[in-house]
Parts: structure tokens; sequence; C-alpha cells
């Protein structure tokens, strides 16, 4: 909820500042559900941009949840009915929790995750709402305050990485972001870091597993 606060009160405002009521940050936040495309989509609407050239954007931006998706691939097939609503709502912050939860005596591990996924849809939401109301009401600069979706990432990444028990997947992430963004830029390198990073991991996984093992 904290973390969602910002990054849902910066996209409403920024909805608002381009013109749309409210409402518009409500419904967008609800059917389409991803803050750094929705933050996107804001420039997207203003100019009237090709829906082709939308769809394309979005599948290339939200990529890297095809690897987020095959984590849980395994888990979600046991949640029967709620396993689409599971799929819909793996966004890059939920994903987070998933991975960080720890099996504890009296608790369901599937109802953590269908509740903890009903909250943050639900957070996001009405921070978009509050938003553009906000926005709305009280119209300023809104220079810089897309920053908010980066720094929540950069806050997610700092505390797994604190969390984790080996250091390799973030490291390789890290270096894969670095060559790729020198190789083709920062507008192209996602989709090829994720590869890369996952490559190295499958590589290194027997070596993943001993040590972790070990630690345990």
């Amino acid at each position: 909820m904290i973390g969602y606060f910002p990054v849902g009160m910066a996209y409403g405002i920024l909805m608002a500042n381009a013109g749309y009521q409210f409402g518009w940050s409500v419904i967008i936040s609800m059917f389409v559900y991803t803050g750094s495309l929705q933050m996107l989509m804001v420039s997207f609407l203003v100019n009237q941009i090709p829906l082709m050239t939308v769809a394309v954007t979005a599948l290339l931006l939200n990529s890297r949840h095809i690897f987020y998706g095959l984590s849980f691939i395994e888990k979600f097939r046991e949640y029967g009915i709620w396993k689409y609503f599971l799929i819909y709502g793996l966004t890059d912050e939920n994903y987070s929790l998933l991975c960080s939860y720890k099996e504890t005596d009296g608790v369901n591990e599937k109802w953590v995750h269908i509740f903890s996924t009903i909250l943050l849809w639900v957070y996001w939401i009405t921070f978009s709402g509050i938003g553009g109301l906000v926005g709305e009401m009280i119209p300023f600069d809104t220079t810089g305050i897309d920053f908010a979706l980066t720094a929540l990432f950069v806050v997610i990444f700092v505390d797994m990485i604190r969390g984790a028990k080996a250091k390799l997947p973030a490291l390789a992430a890290a270096l894969s972001s670095v060559l790729w963004i020198v190789l083709v830029g920062t507008e192209q390198f996602l989709l090829p870091s994720l590869l890369t990073t996952v490559a190295v991991l499958i590589f290194f996984k027997p070596y993943l597993s001993k040590g972790m093992e070990e630690k345990a």
C-alpha cells in the first residue's frame, strides 16, 4: 500500500494534467493494470498514437511478465479458477511479494497469494482515482513526477537483494542490463537482457541450488 501510494497518485495526477477526468484513471487502472505502461499511455493518449503502435509497445514493455508467469505456472495450476485472476494480477510488485512469501504454520499459501493480489489491485485503482481528483482540484507542474515508478522498482530490487540467499541472479540481471543498454540502447534493451539473465541462471542453476541448500 505504501509503495503504490506515490505511484498511483502520480499516475492519476498525470492523467488529470493531460485533461482526463479521474474516472478514466480508475477505469484504465482497473483493466490495463500495469504502472509503467499506464504512465507511457498518458503521452500516447495526448498525442493520439496509432493503436497498433500502442499494442506493440505494450507487448515489448511488458514482455518481462512472461518470465514472471513461468515462475508460478505450476503453483497457479493448483488454485482452480483463481489462477486467471492471479495471472492478471501478477505485476512487478505482486511478483516481488509472492516470491518473498515464507511458509508459516496455520497459513494457507493459496489465500495469501489471492488476497495479496486483490489488495494490490484495489490499492492501485484507489490511489489512481485519488490522484486524478487531486490533479483536477490542484493543478501543478508534473515535471519528474513519473520518476515515482522508477523509485519504487529500485526499492523493491534493493529489498529483494537484502533478503536473497543467492546474489548471482541480481548480479546477472544488472550486468546483462548494462551490456544490452550499451549494445542496443535504452529503448530496446529489456527483452534481450531478460533472455540473457534467464540463460545465465539456467546454466548456473545446479550451483545455485547447491549453494542455497548449504546455506539452509
